[in-house]
């Protein structure tokens, strides 16, 4: 009997523990901080918690109105830096829309000279590789004419 009263003072005084007042804050870096005696450099939220001994706490509604922490420095920088190179990203991404439209525009001049000439010429020249000419027959000249009407239909 004797040792029974023992084990239940022991676990009345042990759930005391579980459920002190403490104080809880987020420094200049984030980390969250947690003691039984108020910082006198931040701003903390007292916290009391009636809990059961055992049973896993649950966050308190205290707890949860904390503020985010401030920005530091470093991801103030680290936020500026991404700035500058999501803006050169984008000028990179315009000047390169800008070339494939230069070369769209070329293409579509060319192939249009090329089918004029396709068109109005009954013999065409072709140069091969090892730097001679020959006469396309007929059948490769309308499949000349073909490519050059599908690029013009694709770049103009």
């Amino acid at each position: 009997m004797r040792k029974l009263i023992m084990f239940g003072l022991l676990v009345q005084s042990l759930s005391g523990l579980a459920s002190e007042p403490y104080y809880t804050w987020i420094d200049d870096s984030g980390v969250r901080h947690y003691s039984q005696m108020k910082p006198r450099d931040a701003k903390a939220v007292l916290v009391i918690e009636e809990r059961k001994f055992g049973y896993r706490a649950e966050q308190s509604k205290q707890e949860s109105q904390l503020p985010e922490p401030a920005k530091s420095e470093q991801t103030r920088k680290d936020a500026e830096q991404l700035d500058k190179d999501a803006k050169k990203t984008q000028q990179v991404i315009e000047q390169v829309n800008r070339d494939i439209a230069k070369a769209k525009a070329f293409r579509c001049e060319k192939s249009k000279q090329n089918l004029q000439a396709l068109v109005l010429k009954n013999r065409v020249r072709i140069k091969q590789p090892d730097g001679t000419y020959r006469y396309a027959p007929q059948e490769e000249k309308q499949a000349l004419i073909r490519e050059n009407q599908e690029i013009i239909d694709n770049n103009c």
